[in-house]
């Protein structure tokens, strides 16, 4: 079964995303923080279809995260989707020039959730031309 991983340093937000994630016929693997989100994208990519990570997290956050990711050329075709209070634009523009491929302002709906989600995996311009 695919999966969509889900890392972010809220509770709430981990169990928001089991449940949206499994509404859209994915299964769910979720982390705290991002140590440990590593571990399971090392452990799960080959079915990995999404990444959703939390940039505002105490234990790695969320920037550097992202970086950790795209420095691996393996995980290079895993679109991923940023979750944040900040909307400011300096910091969308970061996130996407860093290698985001979408981004969901919180708070959000299950709906936004599980549209944006679906829309990176939908749109991947990672692996467009490598199927």
């Amino acid at each position: 079964m695919k999966i969509i991983l889900s890392i972010d340093d809220s509770e709430v937000i981990l169990l928001l995303s089991k449940k949206s994630i499994e509404e859209i016929g994915y299964k769910s693997l979720s982390s705290d923080n991002g140590y440990v989100g590593l571990k399971l994208l090392k452990e799960n990519f080959q079915d990995i279809v999404a990444i959703v990570i939390d940039w505002h997290m105490l234990a790695m956050p969320g920037e550097e995260l992202l970086s950790e990711i795209r420095s691996v050329k393996e995980y290079d075709h895993i679109p991923i989707l940023i979750l944040s209070a900040d909307g400011g634009k300096e910091m969308i523009s970061s996130a996407i020039e860093k290698g985001a491929d979408g981004y969901l302002l919180k708070p959000f709906s299950i709906k936004d959730y599980q549209k944006r989600v679906m829309e990176c995996i939908s749109s991947n311009k990672r692996t467009k031309g490598n199927t």
